[in-house]
């Protein structure tokens, strides 16, 4: 479950606790148009309950939506500095402290020249139904979309290992990557980036096991570390494809050196030997407390709608995508989102759908808010929040089809 609910501002709350009501009871008691036409009443700072009010219709929702968590559940909750402290609160009495997993600070865009201090970030709580069943939220590293497409295009083009190499350091360097990418700049003869790790014993106030390693060209004894190997001798000799005193597989690189399984030897003996890993294999990390992504989501709204901003402050699809590529979900899963707004985190769902084949599913929930009639929504037809809900999924849907198409 992901949800963006009011953040009790003093402006966007107009929920009472009717959770359950039908259409004309929730109009009433929410403080909508009326039948004599009353204008709606936001829960402003004034208002002697003021977090009362939206504790009272946050809680109920959160009570729901407990039961509808699979047991490997989860629920991500987009808050604001109003109310984090009692949202947390709340959380913590409907899914349990033991099952709070973090709160990610989202860094939302530049800070402005105001007075005093600039608020640049929202925060999102996360929290598990049973945090005792194995789980790990990661995250795709920067700049690999980017980093797929120049290689497929040397790979297509056969370009010569060498200079496939040379090119991938200079996206490296114009793109400004840290050492979890740039480390991973030499190719197989498959096209695979593969980076080398050192394999000297990483604690410094002990020492590793020390043993001959023989060169697969020369035969002589390579260099041990000074502080000795960070494997034991077993696994170097199965990830070197070591077997009764000779290497299986010698593969000879463009600049001389050689791989052996995933051990890399330099053109003799007298450099240590590295480590491989490919890229493909660690091209995730774990999701991180602090998320810094442009607040486009308006944007992308304006763009559905010819122009049109029909939403104040709706969430970006990127970060939807992040939340949801974190869990490992497959063909058939649910993602809901019952403060539906302008679905973004339907679109979402279609957008990683596509791009990784999983087949997830998605329900939207979204109250019939009115639209004021002197808005541009209602001038356009959509008569309330819901109306427009449906028809960003209808229109998003159609644009990631088409992206699909001609990708």
């Amino acid at each position: 479950i992901y949800i963006d609910p009011p953040y009790n501002t003093g402006s966007d709350l107009i929920y009472e606790d009717c959770f359950a009501s039908d259409l004309d009871k929730y109009f009433l008691e929410s403080n909508h148009k009326d039948k004599q036409g009353n204008r709606l009443t936001a829960n402003t700072d004034s208002n002697g309950r003021f977090h009362s009010d939206w504790l009272n219709m946050i809680y109920s929702r959160l009570k729901l939506s407990r039961p509808l968590l699979r047991d490997d559940g989860f629920i991500f909750i987009s808050i604001g500095n109003d109310e984090i402290s009692n949202l947390k609160k709340v959380c913590d009495e409907v899914f349990g402290e033991q099952n709070f997993i973090e709160c990610i600070s989202w860094n939302k865009r530049i800070p402005k020249n105001d007075k005093g201090i600039g608020n640049i970030h929202d925060f999102i709580l996360i929290y598990a139904k049973d945090a005792t069943i194995p789980h790990e939220l990661v995250m795709r590293k920067d700049g690999l979309e980017d980093i797929y497409e120049m290689v497929e295009k040397l790979k297509k083009a056969k370009t010569p290992i060498a200079e496939a190499e040379k090119e991938i350091k200079k996206l490296y360097k114009k793109q400004g990557y840290d050492r979890g990418i740039t480390l991973y700049n030499s190719f197989d003869e498959n096209y695979r980036l593969w980076g080398k790790i050192n394999m000297s014993w990483p604690n410094a106030n002990t020492f590793g096991p020390r043993y001959e390693v023989p060169h697969p060209i020369t035969g002589n004894p390579v260099a041990v570390p000074d502080r000795g190997w960070r494997w034991k001798k077993e696994t170097f000799w199965e990830a070197a494809k070591f077997k009764d005193g000779k290497y299986e597989s010698i593969v000879r690189l463009h600049d001389g050196s050689v791989m052996c399984g995933r051990i890399w030897f330099a053109k003799n003996e007298t450099t240590q030997p590295s480590s491989i890993t490919y890229l493909d294999d660690v091209n995730t990390f774990l999701l991180r407390s602090i998320l810094s992504l442009k607040s486009d989501g308006g944007i992308e709204v304006e763009n559905i709608f010819e122009g049109k901003s029909y939403f104040s402050y709706p969430k970006p699809t990127s970060l939807l995508k992040i939340l949801l590529s974190s869990l490992k979900l497959n063909d058939g899963d649910v993602v809901m989102d019952y403060f539906a707004g302008s679905s973004t985190t339907a679109h979402a769902v279609m957008q990683v759908n596509a791009e990784d084949g999983i087949n997830r599913r998605f329900v939207m929930v979204q109250l019939a808010e009115p639209c004021n009639e002197d808005t541009e929504a209602y001038k356009a037809g959509f008569k309330s929040i819901a109306d427009i809900s449906k028809e960003r999924i209808r229109r998003s849907g159609k644009l990631v089809v088409s992206d699909s198409t001609h990708s």
